[in-house]
């Protein structure tokens, strides 16, 4: 009965320090603006196509470090990560963007694009790529066609 007793213990202690299942995320969405701040973006899932790109990730509570990117995918396919975030447990939300003035392209391709969210504890001297096993949520969006000049 000691032995149970002491499985159950256990078991809610690692319950308690972080998600199990790997789920860091709280939610996430899209959002437009040229800022880092989620406050100073404004919630969006259609863009221009000379908008920055951003994914606003809200995690859940968690006490540990974590690492974080996201993947933007367009509508060929074509797959633009963002660099890898190291985020200490007190982080809440994180942004994570495609500036569209550092991108060098002259517009963002128009149609459904695509962003997923990786987040997952970091390992040492180990880089943080994208697997299934950190994957935590996707999220489409549209970029309009530019318009024509009259």
């Amino acid at each position: 009965m000691k032995r149970l007793v002491m499985m159950i213990v256990v078991g809610l202690v690692l319950a308690a320090c972080g998600s199990g299942d790997g789920k860091w995320v709280d939610h996430a969405y899209t959002a437009v603006g040229d800022d880092t701040d989620p406050d100073k973006l404004v919630k969006t899932t259609v863009f221009q196509p000379s908008d920055d790109l951003n994914v606003v990730v809200v995690l859940g509570s968690h006490n540990r470090d974590l690492a974080a990117m996201a993947v933007f995918t367009d509508p060929t396919g074509r797959s633009i990560p963002t660099d890898v975030l190291e985020l200490d447990k007190t982080v809440g939300p994180v942004t994570f963007g495609l500036d569209f003035e550092q991108s060098g392209e002259q517009n963002w391709t128009a149609g459904d694009w695509r962003v997923d969210v990786y987040v997952g504890e970091p390992q040492k001297n180990v880089d943080f790529v994208p697997t299934d096993d950190n994957f935590q949520t996707g999220i489409k969006f549209r970029v309009e066609a530019p318009t024509q000049a009259g």
